[in-house]
């Protein structure tokens, strides 16, 4: 197939064109995109080319596709995504512990496993404190 993609000034894609699709030949097509992005860079390309330029981070830098890297994540983000780690390592031990916690009582009448499974949830809840206060 055949592609007018308009690009802004840094290459990115800003409108893709398909002859046979938009308009029914290759002037056709360029005089629409002209008109309709007056202040775009134009490509003229292939299939390939234009699978290239829809992945995340593409941009035509005159001459090829260039993946631009992922940007550097702030402190904030290092932080946030610590702390989405720790509470997805803890959550589910301390859900099983609250469980175990009332089936013994419930389920077994055991207050004896109960208070030791307290305990223990009190160990993990006091690691997990720990742990997100290092952050």
């Amino acid at each position: 197939m055949q592609y007018i993609i308009a690009l802004d000034n840094s290459g990115k894609v800003i409108a893709n064109m398909v002859v046979g699709v938009h308009k029914k030949t290759l002037e056709e097509l360029r005089e629409y995109v002209r008109k309709e992005y007056p202040d775009a860079q134009y490509l003229e390309c292939e299939s390939e080319i234009w699978a290239e330029l829809q992945r995340e981070r593409a941009r035509w830098d005159g001459t090829k596709v260039v993946i631009d890297p992922e940007p550097e994540k702030s402190p904030e983000e290092l932080q946030k995504q610590a702390l989405d780690s720790l509470n997805a390592e803890f959550e589910p031990k301390i859900t099983e512990k609250k469980n175990q916690i009332i089936e013994a009582r419930t389920v077994y009448n055991d207050e004896e496993l109960a208070t030791e499974l307290t305990s223990e949830l009190d160990n993990l809840i006091a690691d997990y404190t720990k742990k997100r206060g290092e952050l």
